[in-house]
């Protein structure tokens, strides 16, 4: 059969295509009718998918399918695709028919508001649980502290808890240091500015009949300071007999002071930790004949002191109180062969004169104040302050928040300088001998400041 060769050329209009069998030979024309010229056009289509996209047609799709559905491989030849239930909308891009989404069931998703505060607590908008909204309230990043944004409202709770010693002020984290849990009647009490710990209101203990509990007991930040608080009396505390000024410290008599107990003459009971009054100290002399005691501790004066006490006379009866029956001095003694000095000293505390109870301020034998009568007086005193401050001495009493100076004197007139070995404690006597009964002295404890510029702020 000849080879025949297609013209250049195509006639729209007659639809012909003009070519010949071989050069020199007569032309002839074919008559392509529309059908034809149709399909070859649609396999010029077919040949520029191919050259674009590399395929070769060998999937298979579905004999009819969803609009806008996902199609999806219909078993694992890769050459077959099938229908599915989820369609994506043309305009939106929403997805529709979708039941779970990694396992989890699409409607059981929460819907969140359009906007939201940064930091704040999510809140349940209704009840179906599937919308939450925005709130006043924030938890700060890395802080964590909680505030509204709102500017007002209340937290209540039956119980908060926060961390495991923590609390806050308005500024400052407060630590509360505490082994065990509060007993009843404790209050929460500072110790410094960062730090409390649970304290029985009047300075540890259930003072018995001694105190009523008005007060917290002063921290106790300082070495010296002491407590009372243990059956074992402390170490560097001794007890001197003044009438011959000889350590008596290991022929302290045994066994809980008594109101109503005698003390044999030239003998003294000093009493601390006992059940009913587990931080108090109670010395009890004898009162047979005048017999003072000293129970103090030795130290080195510097130039700025604050020492303080908390102490009491406890009378057996209130109208056995004769002249000079009962008395008991807190004080800062000068050193003379290794013993508190009988006649170099600043003291001030509570004696009994005519049937009432004064305060007194003494240097050695000498007067520097009185305040008579203190049962009238309107302010309540359980504390006794001895202030030494630019070569000054000044003699406090009162309580922890009000005070009245009762005597003062220059530090080197009272025979002190700085540096020197004193003594520090308490001076008591009993000197009722026209009766049996011993009285007893309680003692709640001492504190020490060795910066009296801080100490009065």
């Amino acid at each position: 059969m000849a080879d025949v060769e297609l013209a250049d050329s195509l006639y729209d209009d007659s639809l012909e295509v003009v070519g010949t069998q071989s050069p020199g030979a007569t032309p002839y024309k074919i008559r392509v009718s529309n059908a034809l010229q149709n399909a070859v056009a649609d396999h010029e289509d077919r040949l520029d998918v191919l050259e674009a996209g590399g395929g070769t047609g060998d999937v298979v799709g579905p004999g009819s399918s969803t609009d806008n559905a996902v199609a999806r491989f219909d078993s694992t030849s890769g050459k077959l695709i099938q229908n599915s239930v989820v369609t994506i909308a043309d305009s939106t891009g929403n997805m529709a028919g979708v039941g779970t989404l990694n396992t989890r069931t699409i409607t059981n998703w929460v819907d969140g508001p359009a906007s939201a505060t940064d930091n704040a607590i999510v809140r349940f908008d209704g009840t179906s649980g599937k919308l939450t909204q925005n709130s006043a309230v924030t938890v700060a990043d890395t802080t964590g502290s909680i505030s509204n944004t709102a500017g007002s409202g209340t937290m209540t709770s039956t119980r908060f808890i926060g961390p495991a010693t923590a609390l806050r002020s308005a500024t400052t984290d407060i630590d509360v240091v505490a082994s065990t849990a509060p007993t009843t009647g404790q209050v929460l009490t500072a110790t410094d500015s960062t730090h409390a710990t649970w304290q029985d209101p009047t300075g540890g203990g259930s003072g018995g009949d001694v105190l009523s509990n008005r007060w917290a007991v002063p921290s106790s930040p300082h070495a010296n300071d002491v407590e009372f608080d243990s059956a074992t009396l402390p170490s560097a505390w001794k007890l001197f007999r003044q009438s011959d000024n000889t350590d008596q410290t290991g022929s302290i008599l045994s066994g809980v002071s008594m109101f109503g107990s005698a003390v044999a003459t030239g003998t003294c009971r000093v009493q601390a930790g006992q059940a009913s009054r587990p931080s108090w100290l109670l010395l009890q002399p004898h009162s047979a004949a005048v017999q003072q005691w000293i129970y103090a501790f030795p130290m080195t004066l510097g130039s700025s002191h604050v020492f303080r006490a908390s102490m009491t006379t406890i009378m057996r009866l209130a109208g056995l109180i004769d002249n000079n029956e009962s008395t008991i001095l807190f004080g800062v003694y000068a050193q003379s062969s290794s013993k508190p000095s009988q006649t170099s000293k600043l003291e001030i505390g509570y004696e009994a004169d005519s049937h009432v109870m004064n305060i007194e301020a003494m240097q050695g034998a000498s007067s520097l104040g009185t305040l008579s009568d203190i049962a009238s007086t309107a302010l309540p005193m359980d504390e006794v302050f001895i202030l030494i401050s630019s070569g000054q001495v000044y003699m406090f009493v009162g309580n922890r928040g009000q005070s009245i100076l009762v005597g003062e004197v220059p530090l080197a007139t009272a025979g002190f300088t700085a540096g020197d070995t004193v003594w520090v404690g308490f001076r008591f006597m009993d000197s009722g001998s026209s009766r049996t009964f011993s009285t007893i002295f309680g003692v709640d404890y001492y504190r020490q400041t060795d910066n009296a510029a801080a100490f009065l702020g």
